[in-house]
């Protein structure tokens, strides 16, 4: 059975993993915590969706408004691919 490995791609040189989002977070001086209280949704949905286990539109606009990009290059930037 072949392995698969989660990579993260977009457009470009440009790559977002779950890390990185954290790191650009925490820049910024936002948790998950926090987004998830913007979103209404639980702590845990908001991290499922930051490690790419979950999708949710109303979660990841408002990670992409908090990054200051653009939803359509939030969702290219951490789209998921099987290597």
């Amino acid at each position: 059975m072949a392995q698969f490995t989660k990579k993260f791609i977009s457009r470009g040189s440009f790559i977002m993993d779950a890390q990185e989002i954290k790191s650009r977070l925490k820049q910024k001086n936002l948790s998950q915590a926090e987004i998830a209280r913007r979103c209404g949704v639980t702590l845990n949905a908001v991290r499922a969706v930051i490690h790419g286990k979950s999708t949710s539109r109303r979660i990841e606009k408002k990670l992409a408004r908090a990054l200051g990009m653009t939803f359509d290059d939030y969702r290219t930037s951490t789209k998921q691919q099987a290597v």
